[in-house]
């Protein structure tokens, strides 16, 4: 596979809307003209965006770490607990360790998109570190002769990978979130069959939402 190709919906996810018959599924697509554009696409030529997740300014051994040795390891685990759902028979019989790796990948779901991503990087400086009530008063403890009057003039100084690197870690912080992850592992979960149904499925690029409700 290609490292520099980040799917933000995850190949193993998206083979469940394949036809047998060409192992392709169907991509809807908005056009800039406003009309919707249907196209068979391979599960691996669909919802990535090269670079997604690199942390651009860091070394090459780190700048693809959050996607090679975070996200990648959070789709496989996800990859073996769906199997062992769409083979239950009774829902509810997951064991701890597939339920935490389901609900890691649900909580990614939440996180990962590439708009979810872009905001965070744009709005890390502003939202994260200048809005701490102290921040100010702390750097002007630790401000050295040499540095900088203000916090603002010191972060626009720095170089942006200071940037990249605080929101990919604070991605990772908000998918691992165990108050939150207690929460889902601990609410009764059921596997629903729809073959007979007169209805199929579809995914989007944002198959997770949550409400204030």
């Amino acid at each position: 596979p290609d490292p520099l190709k980040h799917h933000f919906l995850p190949i193993f996810y998206l083979k469940r809307w394949m036809r047998p018959e060409d192992k392709k599924l169907v991509e809807y697509r908005k056009a800039f003209d406003g009309d919707v554009r249907a196209k068979s696409v391979y599960p691996a030529a669909t919802a990535y965006v090269h670079r997604l997740y690199e942390k651009k300014g860091m070394a090459p051994e780190v700048a693809l770490e959050f996607e090679s040795t975070f996200l990648a390891p959070v789709d496989s685990g996800a990859a073996q607990a769906m199997q062992l759902m769409l083979r239950c028979e009774h829902g509810d019989t997951l064991s701890a360790h597939h339920r935490q790796a389901w609900t890691q990948f649900l909580l990614s779901l939440e996180f990962r998109m590439p708009a979810d991503i872009r905001a965070l990087k744009a709005n890390v400086r502003d939202d994260w570190i200048l809005s701490i009530s102290d921040m100010e008063d702390r750097y002007a403890g630790a401000r050295r002769p040499s540095d900088p009057e203000s916090l603002g003039e010191f972060l626009d100084a720095q170089d942006s990978s200071v940037y990249e690197e605080s929101a990919m870690s604070i991605a990772k912080r908000m998918i691992t979130h165990e108050n939150v992850s207690r929460t889902i592992r601990k609410m009764y979960w059921s596997v629903v069959s729809l073959e007979a149904s007169d209805f199929e499925l579809l995914t989007s690029d944002r198959p997770v939402i949550t409400t204030e409700q």
